[in-house]
């Protein structure tokens, strides 16, 4: 019974860890995305740090309980989160077979929930790559 307690106990914090946590995505990887995403200059139907659209904001939101308004996503943390949330639907073991990578997280970012084995999305992971190369030196 104990062992029972103990384990349900164990089940519940890591659940919290994981969905309280960054998870799959680094600061470095933030740091790495927010910075190519900027490069790409102004959309006024992106906001925010990361230059979420509307679509990708309401996508995360469905699937979690960010709360906001798409308007939120001009805050950093903010945008942060609603990315966690879409990975969570979309990065996911289940749908890649594999754990994901950071070249999955940032292929999907970019180029939606199918971005990680579409080849044209190949070009911004380079360059995000070669970014996350510059912020871990």
């Amino acid at each position: 019974m104990m062992a029972s307690y103990v384990l349900l106990l164990s089940l519940a914090y890591l659940t919290y860890a994981y969905y309280n946590s960054s998870g799959p995505i680094s600061q470095a990887l933030f740091d790495a995305l927010r910075k190519v995403a900027n490069s790409a200059g102004t959309d006024p139907t992106l906001k925010g740090p990361y230059l979420i659209s509307k679509a990708f904001w309401l996508d995360a939101e469905e699937f979690s309980d960010l709360g906001g308004t798409w308007d939120n996503c001009s805050d950093q943390k903010y945008s942060e989160s609603v990315i966690l949330a879409y990975m969570k639907r979309y990065a996911t073991r289940t749908r890649l077979g594999r754990d994901p990578s950071e070249e999955d997280i940032v292929r999907i970012y970019h180029g939606g929930p199918h971005g990680w084995r579409d080849v044209t999305q190949i070009p911004f992971w380079m360059k995000v790559k070669k970014q996350l190369e510059h912020v871990r030196c």
